[in-house]
């Protein structure tokens, strides 16, 4: 039989914990996810995308049902951890419990490898392509919350049919050097933080909960940071890669995270 999913469960999920501080984390996460999806929902090209391309408006129905059948079953881990350690003195963290446990088993691992590391090449991609078509640093900074707080299949079909539906504007050389070499410097720490704790998430899942929980904290944070910082940006300062260059680090990208992600499994 299929586990049931009532509303109370869910409820009681979400308000468990102690303290004001577990609730201000807990609402401040779903303020975040949910205004993100709001704001990419309500600013994704719709009449555009049925004029000229109609097939891209099924990114919409995917991410849909992504949305359902993702958070149907983190709903069903809030509340079967809510009542397994409803009467524990010191349960542990809903989140990081939850990918402890995704860490410590080798299949759900191997699949949730395979995804970080196909996340970590797929954002540098989306910057790039972001600043190439013309996408507002906002909005694709939206998009990257959607995905780091709701879920990626949620977030990326939307993002690159939004894409699609953009024009490319060229390659557009930036005005201030010493910027552009720190915004590559910014991309490349942030992609090697990342690998690394993919490497580190198994490998101190045993260990001391401060690296595990570390690492963790690090593989949701790097990847978003290079979009703020671009927020920050004015549009003629945004420059994008060579297109020679950009393949040539996106190959170099991939290759490493293979690496890492066999290492890993």
């Amino acid at each position: 039989n299929r586990p049931g999913l009532a509303l109370g469960d869910i409820a009681a999920a979400l308000v468990s914990g102690e303290g004001l501080a577990t609730h201000c984390r807990t609402a401040s996460y779903f303020s975040a996810f949910l205004g993100s999806l709001g704001c990419v929902s309500w600013q994704w090209p719709w009449r555009e995308a049925w004029r000229r391309k109609p097939a891209l408006l099924l990114a919409a129905p995917y991410s849909l049902a992504a949305l359902v059948s993702t958070w149907r079953l983190i709903l069903l881990f809030f509340a079967r951890h809510q009542a397994a350690y409803a009467t524990h003195p010191d349960p542990p963290n809903l989140f990081v419990e939850a990918y402890v446990r995704v860490s410590d088993e080798a299949p759900g691992w191997w699949w949730s490898s395979q995804l970080l590391t196909w996340v970590t090449v797929a954002c540098p991609m989306a910057y790039l392509e972001a600043q190439r078509r013309r996408l507002p640093p906002r909005l694709a900074l939206a998009y990257v919350t959607t995905a780091f707080l709701g879920a990626v299949s949620l977030a990326l079909p939307p993002l690159l049919a939004h894409l699609l539906l953009l024009e490319p504007q060229g390659v557009k050389g930036g005005t201030n050097a010493r910027r552009d070499a720190a915004v590559e410097v910014t991309w490349a720490v942030c992609l090697a933080s990342a690998a690394l704790s993919i490497v580190a998430l198994p490998a101190t899942v045993d260990g001391p909960r401060w690296a595990y929980i570390t690492a963790l904290l690090l593989l949701h944070v790097v990847l978003a940071l290079p979009f703020g910082l671009a927020c920050s940006l004015k549009q003629s300062d945004e420059r994008a890669l060579e297109p020679r260059r950009a393949r040539a680090a996106f190959l170099s990208l991939a290759a490493f995270c293979l690496g890492a992600h066999a290492l890993s499994s």
